[in-house]
């Protein structure tokens, strides 16, 4: 079966600059055209294989029907004839979604893969006429760096492009967005103090407006304002999730800083081994093993000071991380068992820390990873 839905027509002839970025798209002869990609796979549109894939989206906004019979999708400009269509017919007023997953599937009667993948950090993309020189839709000379679970493409006009925001594969495309505003920065990165403190925030954009929350809630349009020069007030455990907003652009990326309250004997602890922090920020005790559920928390992790051989947590973390818990085994003496998932792009990575009460009397913890 041809994934391919009936959808809006589209004005696809233009030429137009991508907003903060040199990109040319190409005019087009034909009525058919890229109209929307996705380079940063996500599950929503899982292939036959139920596998996350890039995609693109073909329409044909002429009023008559159209074979791809001989059509090409590239993402090299020296190698117009990367990937060839079967002859599949591509309704007036439809789209087809190719999969580039880099599969090479050909057959007309299921899902079209192309034998490439697309590039999330910018790439060339073209849809090439039978005749193999001919440009008949292009992004070049490449597109923006994309986002995961964000599209790109142009709008139902046919005259701008830019991101989605709701990727609309094989459907009629939504409102355009800009690229997001740069991360905030935190003028203290994640450590753990003794003495109350304060943060300042900043973003390089300009005009973008920084929000934030201490919650441990996602920063929306809707959270504080945050202040400049007034800085936020740190006076025990706390997380800061802070990120930019700008009209008409997607949403800048969060950033995380978590500062955790240590009392003065902690802070005078040393030893000549690696130690591991984590905290639940008052969230409570983590689910027991045959829980479903994680809780999320804050890990710590510092190594011993080059120089003196000691580590301390008052130095700064060699690693920082957030990632979701559950405890398994019985409470010491007898022992315990803590592990921690943290995704990593589309890698699952499980990590489990064991400490028993001989191994405390060791001053020790040993630590396994497997990846999933």
């Amino acid at each position: 079966m041809i994934f391919a839905r009936r959808c809006l027509s589209r004005v696809v002839a233009f030429t137009g600059l991508i907003l903060l970025a040199v990109l040319t798209v190409v005019p087009t002869r034909a009525s058919v055209a890229i109209t929307e990609f996705m380079a940063a796979a996500k599950f929503s549109l899982p292939d036959e294989d139920g596998e996350p894939s890039d995609w693109i989206e073909i329409t044909n906004s002429g009023a008559d029907d159209l074979s791809l019979a001989g059509y090409s999708l590239t993402s090299n400009p020296t190698d117009l004839r990367r990937w060839i269509f079967p002859n599949v017919e591509l309704d007036a007023g439809a789209s087809l979604v190719v999969f580039a997953s880099g599969k090479n599937r050909t057959d007309h009667r299921r899902e079209l893969h192309c034998n490439f993948t697309l590039d999330q950090g910018g790439n060339y993309l073209a849809l090439v006429e039978p005749d193999g020189t001919t440009v008949a839709s292009a992004f070049a000379p490449a597109y923006p760096n994309q986002f995961a679970t964000i599209s790109y493409g142009v709008d139902s006009s046919g005259a701008n492009a830019g991101y989605f925001e709701s990727p609309t594969p094989g459907a009629p495309n939504g409102s355009l967005h800009g690229p997001p505003p740069a991360e905030v920065a935190a003028s203290q990165s994640s450590k753990m103090f003794t003495s109350a403190f304060r943060v300042e925030l900043s973003c390089p954009t300009p005009g973008a407006t920084i929000r934030y929350t201490t919650d441990l809630s996602t920063p929306l349009n809707r959270s504080p304002v945050y202040s400049p020069g007034r800085g936020i007030s740190i006076t025990g455990s706390t997380q800061i999730r802070a990120r930019a907003f700008l009209p008409g652009a997607l949403d800048g990326p969060v950033t995380v800083e978590t500062y955790l309250k240590m009392s003065a004997r902690v802070a005078a602890f040393s030893s000549n081994l690696p130690l591991i922090v984590q905290s639940t920020l008052g969230g409570g005790r983590p689910p027991s093993s045959g829980s479903t559920t994680r809780k999320t928390s804050f890990l710590f992790f510092f190594e011993p000071d080059p120089l003196t051989g000691l580590t301390t947590l008052t130095q700064v973390p060699h690693l920082t991380t957030r990632p979701a818990c559950a405890s398994a085994g019985t409470a010491p003496p007898a022992g315990r068992n803590t592990q921690c998932w943290s995704r990593l792009g589309r890698t699952l990575v499980s990590t489990s820390m064991a400490m028993d009460q001989s191994v405390s009397a060791k001053n020790r913890i040993e630590a396994s990873s497997r990846s999933a």
